[in-house]
């Protein structure tokens, strides 16, 4: 055996519990990645599902001094396949 192989075992002989929890963090912080990355078509799936089974808007516009006359025209000119546009005509 070389002596750096044997100064690694010597190291780990020294010192098992350090090896031991360093090896149990990993080996969670493995596991989180894998269950995180094994979950995620499913959760996309479900909340593609609920958004279309409620009917839930694609995108919200805002404007706190309302939508003038032309801007309305414009934005309803937009082509929205999943939700219908709601405009609001409020002026301060």
């Amino acid at each position: 055996m070389s002596k750096i192989n044997l100064n690694t075992l010597r190291e780990l002989k020294s010192s098992k519990a350090r090896f031991f929890s360093v090896t149990l963090l990993l080996a969670l912080a493995v596991f989180i990645f894998a269950g995180l990355k094994a979950t995620t078509p499913d959760m996309n799936q479900t909340m593609r599902s609920e958004y279309d089974k409620t009917n839930l808007a694609d995108a919200q516009l805002n404007n706190s001094l309302g939508f003038t006359g032309s801007e309305i025209e414009s934005i309803q000119k937009i082509k929205i396949s999943r939700a219908s546009l709601k405009v609001s005509k409020r002026l301060l």
